[in-house]
């Protein structure tokens, strides 16, 4: 072999590691994200909004339904993030009062059961399945819960819009049907704002963005603290002029069924005004 071939695929080397460099570091931080996800590769995920209000057909038109603002941030967020970690899985955006009612499929959830009754049943049946998770969503009532520790928030509301709220986060696996490894997810505020919120600490805090899934501490921590077969938080979202801010859990109030609840260090008083 002459010198001159042997330079040339020495630099030909030298320029394709640090791509290959790249593309294996971003497959490998992926698996993470994908491990707590948990979809099945083989199957879609149906995404189902709440329904806010239908709007009776007129003279050859159809019925038509609309949904919250959140609730649209919300399917962009989640869409963006999990059509990066699954390349091929199909997702489909259903209105709650269209849906067909397969329940077969992974499902994405957004919005809580005042609107949603997906969202409803979910909760009354992971409820059931895991009693420690005492899940409660009550938006009239300003009223949300997990795990035993219930609060009752103030949203500090300006002309409709929210200054901060709290959200609920559920994660959980075979509770609707007997299907292998269906997987059902519920984003849900006490406001369509905070359903927004909830979707972003989801997607974007706990499983990573989408344009950097390199994965950080802080990520693996809070999947630390959502691990296993259902698992659910409270999450404090800040909103400014409409738009989410910032999002954390508040009090450390999460549960898991591989715990069997919340840490007692981390109990409080059963209700809290904020």
């Amino acid at each position: 072999m002459n010198l001159d071939r042997t330079l040339g695929l020495m630099g030909l080397a030298l320029g394709i590691i640090p791509y290959g460099g790249l593309l294996l570091r971003s497959l490998t931080a992926r698996q993470p994200a994908r491990r707590f996800l948990a979809l099945n590769r083989d199957h879609p995920i149906d995404v189902i909004v709440s329904t806010n209000a239908t709007r009776p057909p007129g003279a050859g038109e159809a019925r038509s339904h609309t949904t919250a603002i959140g609730e649209l941030r919300a399917v962009a967020v989640g869409a963006r993030t999990v059509l990066a970690l699954y390349k091929r899985k199909k997702v489909s955006v259903y209105m709650s009062a269209e849906y067909p009612g397969r329940l077969q499929d992974d499902v994405l959830l957004l919005g809580g059961p005042l609107r949603n009754e997906y969202s409803k049943s979910f909760l009354e049946l992971v409820n059931k399945k895991y009693p420690s998770a005492q899940l409660v969503l009550e938006a009239q009532k300003h009223l949300i819960g997990a795990g035993g520790r219930r609060f009752t928030w103030d949203q500090r509301s300006q002309k409709g819009i929210p200054h901060e709220d709290l959200t609920l986060l559920v994660a959980a696996s075979n509770v609707w049907c007997a299907e292998p490894r269906q997987r059902v997810v519920l984003c849900a505020g006490l406001s369509t704002y905070g359903t927004e919120g909830a979707a972003r600490f989801l997607f974007q805090r706990v499983l990573g963005s989408p344009h950097r899934l390199i994965g950080s501490r802080d990520a693996a921590r809070l999947r630390r603290l959502l691990q296993g077969p259902a698992a659910a938080a409270i999450v404090h979202v800040i909103i400014e002029q409409g738009r989410m801010v910032s999002c954390e859990v508040y009090e450390d109030a999460c549960w898991s069924a591989s715990r069997g609840g919340i840490d007692k260090a981390a109990m409080a008083p059963a209700t809290a005004t904020q």
